[in-house]
């Protein structure tokens, strides 16, 4: 996977992982409030688990594509 994609996936996981803090913060109360963040912070854990085996697999150690 090249750097461009790399970037652009990190991107992604940081851009929803945002959006869904600040929804977090507009919709307390919402009646499907846990259940829907929940569900996306999962979704979230999940990309990073398999961002970061990506980047062990191909042996990256390069700190700006780090992203924990």
């Amino acid at each position: 996977m090249k750097d461009k994609h790399l970037d652009q996936w990190k991107e992604i996981i940081e851009q929803t992982e945002d959006l869904v803090s600040e929804w977090k913060d507009d919709k307390e109360g919402s009646p499907y409030f846990n259940q829907i963040c929940k569900s996306w912070e999962n979704f979230i854990e999940k990309q990073k688990d398999e961002y970061d085996y990506h980047l062990r697999r191909v042996g990256s150690s390069d700190k700006e594509h780090k992203l924990r």
